[in-house]
């Protein structure tokens, strides 16, 4: 009952709030939990401890954005004696913003899975293939200042390898901050 209550005021707020972001090139920092479920090689489902949906672009047209990306996680699972999988992808996407200023996106990338033993050693132990990914995004975005905007991020994303046949599907919903270097109105 409670979620109801608190869910629904909630998302009136995020539809019907608006912020004219400025057109021009931004930075995108994007964070947050989620889950993921690896349907080939473990069959399992787990946890996403840092999901991640970092991007570069340009804005342009008040509604279009083109950018570079990196989206994935690191997730805490024990595979063949290491304790830490973390998968990244790197590609480039596209988004839309809609009257309501919610902005759609959708990014296709080249994807990397490795398995480490600590979490801060990513990327540096062992590589277990390489393929391709895809993520799909919807963000809402409202104003700190003139070239600050804060909002979540919620990304949807598949992720699969080619000579280990890892199948990732995921969801993280993030906290994204947008630093614009054309100020906005």
């Amino acid at each position: 009952m409670l979620y109801k209550v608190f869910c629904l005021p909630c998302l009136l707020f995020i539809v019907t709030t608006y912020a004219e972001t400025p057109n021009g090139l931004f930075l995108k920092f994007s964070l947050g939990p989620g889950v993921i479920y690896e349907s080939a090689s473990i069959d399992d489902a787990g946890l996403v401890l840092a999901g991640k949906n970092h991007a570069v672009g340009w804005a342009f047209k008040d509604k279009y954005t083109i950018y570079y990306s990196e989206f994935g996680g690191l997730i805490r699972k024990t595979i063949d004696g290491y304790d830490y999988i973390n998968i990244d992808a790197y590609g480039l996407g596209f988004s839309y913003k809609t009257l309501s200023n919610l902005l759609f996106s959708f990014a296709g990338a080249y994807s990397t899975v490795h398995l480490d033993h600590k979490w801060y050693l990513a990327n540096q132990e062992n590589s277990r293939g390489t393929g391709y990914g895809c993520n799909l995004g919807l963000e809402k975005d409202f104003k700190l200042s003139k070239r600050f905007y804060l909002g979540p991020d919620i990304q949807v994303f598949f992720i699969k390898t080619g000579n280990s046949d890892f199948r990732f599907f995921g969801a993280t919903v993030n906290c994204a901050l947008k630093f614009f270097l054309t100020p906005g109105k």
